[in-house]
């Protein structure tokens, strides 16, 4: 089901023009995509058990990882208002990735609902990406 949720998702990436261009679509829980900012990574999530989807931002490098807290510190309200989605910041207790993301409750295994939720996954990366961005150039003047 996963496997042809992504295919289905890239597909409509590539109607929609979209930069995002993702590897192989497989069966994993996730879809990476290729990040528009270099030494970060971006993709997509689904929980067919748990009903929810999500897009995400992030990255392993430590260096950028710095950034992004210091972004969670100083303006993690404002990403919020301009993306339109409550944000969620999480890294793994090593410290070895952290991620942004917003998601919402949506059944993946409702292929007729699919067009909505992958429009929802395009856009709302669109403004993650574009909102972090803005502030990554901030975190780097103080």
């Amino acid at each position: 089901m996963r496997l042809k949720y992504w295919t289905s998702l890239d597909s409509s990436l590539k109607r929609a023009n979209s930069k995002f261009r993702s590897k192989e679509p497989t069966a994993r829980h996730y879809q990476m995509v290729e990040s528009t900012i270099h030494g970060f990574r971006s993709g997509f999530d689904i929980s067919v058990r748990e009903g929810w989807i999500d897009a995400y931002f992030g990255s392993s490098n430590p260096e950028n990882i710095g950034r992004l807290r210091s972004i969670q510190r100083d303006y993690a309200a404002a990403l919020e208002k301009e993306v339109g989605e409550k944000m969620y910041w999480t890294e793994n207790g090593d410290s070895k990735h952290f991620w942004i993301c917003a998601w919402m409750d949506s059944n993946p295994r409702d292929e007729t609902d699919w067009p909505r939720q992958h429009e929802w996954l395009r856009v709302t990366l669109v403004k993650l990406i574009a909102a972090v961005s803005k502030r990554l150039t901030s975190s780097q003047q103080k």
